[in-house]
C-alpha cells in the first residue's frame, strides 16, 4: 500500500501541477496528531527556505527512495516556475484515510492557491506528498 501511495504521489505531482481545473473533494477537517500538523508546517517552511535535505529527512524509507532531496528540490523549483513564487501558508486542513493522517497545507503562490497534501504514516513520517489546486 505504501509503495502504491508513493507511486501515485509522483504521478499526481505532474498531473496536479500541470493543473487540471477539477475540484478537490471537500476535506472533512478531522483532528490529527499535533505533531503531524507541526511537521507539515515545518516541511513547507523547509521547502520555502530551500533546505531540501532537512525536508527530505522527514520522509519515510520508501519516500526517501522515490524522492531524495535532489528530486524534491527539482520538484519545488519546477513548481515555483510554473505557479509563481511561494508567498505564504494560508491554513491547514486535516483528515484521516485508513491508517494515514493527512495535513493539507493550503498555500498561496503568486499565480494560484495550492494544497500541499502531506501524508503521514503511523510512525509520523511523511509517506506521501501531492501538490494540487486548492479550493
Amino acid at each position: 500500500m505504501k509503495k502504491v501511495l508513493c507511486i501515485i504521489m509522483l504521478l499526481c505531482i505532474g498531473v496536479a501541477v500541470v493543473g487540471c481545473g477539477q475540484k478537490q473533494s471537500e476535506i472533512q477537517n478531522v483532528p490529527i496528531k499535533q505533531e503531524n500538523i507541526d511537521n507539515a508546517n515545518l516541511f513547507v517552511d523547509l521547502l520555502e527556505q530551500k533546505d531540501f535535505g532537512s525536508a527530505a529527512a522527514l520522509f519515510d524509507e520508501e519516500m526517501s527512495k522515490l524522492m531524495p532531496a535532489s528530486k524534491l528540490q527539482q520538484t519545488w523549483e519546477d513548481l515555483n516556475k510554473q505557479m509563481g513564487d511561494f508567498e505564504k501558508k494560508l491554513e491547514i486542513k486535516t483528515e484521516i484515510q485508513k491508517e494515514y493522517e493527512i495535513a493539507h497545507v493550503i498555500s498561496q503562490f503568486k499565480k494560484v492557491k495550492l494544497d500541499i497534501k502531506v501524508v503521514f504514516n503511523q510512525a509520523g513520517k511523511i509517506s506521501g506528498l501531492w501538490f494540487q489546486p486548492a479550493k
